[in-house]
């Protein structure tokens, strides 16, 4: 047998994770040896102890690459600095100090050390000091995903629930623009960025549309002869109704969210084909797939 390489894999469980892990058993032009850390034994949130220290310096050892996919949402800013930056830079220089050469980092369209809201913050904390580890014998790639479709998916099933009665009222009318990307994409990607010496940011996005023409097609894969109605939520009632609908769909709703939306960035997705070899599909291809 030939040369194996050694991953470690964190985040392994979760919605993306999930489809690395069964693409990578799907390899057959390369041999991956395959380490999946799970939250139980390294929580992302918690200090880490000298036991578990010691559980990760021998797991690094002879380790290839790492790829971090952990993440989430939530209003303590506490938790989010942790698990977006503390943790995986603390996590990332003992990798590099194993001999650990490669890092791919999973981040979020619009991480910005600077942006108002904690989750994208600490999002661009993280990548910043993950970059800044870079040199010569230890390669960082960061991921920045725009909305993430999939089966089970958080927002994917989140959108579905708001826009079930085939009414939905949002501010601006939804005309913020968005550049939603398969998770089968978001995952050839990350395994894409494996294998090359790509370091920096790469953007991972789809064709860009307006957030009413993207909740518009989610909503034809179950009602494909009628339209969703979209209407424009008044400013002044914003407020008020997002207290209602984080009453009905849950912590995913909340000012932060609606401010992530109204500051959303654009970006090309050229980078991101050129990794992939082709064309990351976009929503209308990929929703079409998924009614099939």
């Amino acid at each position: 047998m030939g040369y194996v390489m050694k991953i470690i894999l964190f985040g392994a469980s979760g919605f993306i994770g999930r489809q690395v892990v069964q693409l990578l058993s799907e390899c057959t032009d390369t041999a991956y040896q395959v380490q999946r850390i799970s939250s139980s034994q390294i929580d992302f949130v918690k200090p880490l102890t000298d036991e578990q220290l010691h559980f990760l310096k021998s797991a690094f050892s002879g380790a290839d690459a790492v790829i971090n996919m952990v993440g989430l949402m939530s209003d303590d800013k506490g938790i989010l600095e942790s698990v977006h930056h503390h943790t995986p830079v603390r996590l990332a220089t003992l990798a590099k100090a194993c001999g650990v050469s490669r890092w791919v980092q999973l981040s979020a369209l619009g991480a910005d050390a600077d942006h108002q809201v904690a989750f994208s913050a600490s999002k661009g904390w993280g990548d910043s000091e993950l970059l800044a580890l870079s040199d010569g014998r230890f390669s960082v790639a960061v991921a920045r995903a725009d909305l993430v479709y999939g089966v089970g998916g958080d927002s994917t099933e989140l959108f579905k629930k708001l826009i079930r009665c085939g009414v939905v009222a949002l501010p601006k009318g939804g005309r913020q623009r968005v550049a939603p990307v398969a998770v089968a994409d978001v995952a050839r990607g990350l395994l894409a960025l494996l294998g090359c010496d790509k370091s920096g940011v790469v953007n991972f996005v789809g064709t860009s549309c307006t957030f009413a023409e993207y909740l518009n097609a989610l909503y034809q894969m179950d009602k494909p002869n009628k339209r969703l109605i979209v209407l424009t939520l008044p400013s002044s009632f914003v407020p008020v109704c997002m207290r209602l609908a984080r009453l009905v769909f849950g912590s995913l709703i909340n000012p932060d969210t609606l401010t992530l939306l109204d500051t959303h960035p654009t970006a090309d997705g050229i980078e991101f084909a050129r990794l992939l070899g082709y064309m990351p599909k976009g929503y209308n291809e990929f929703l079409t797939l998924d009614k099939q």
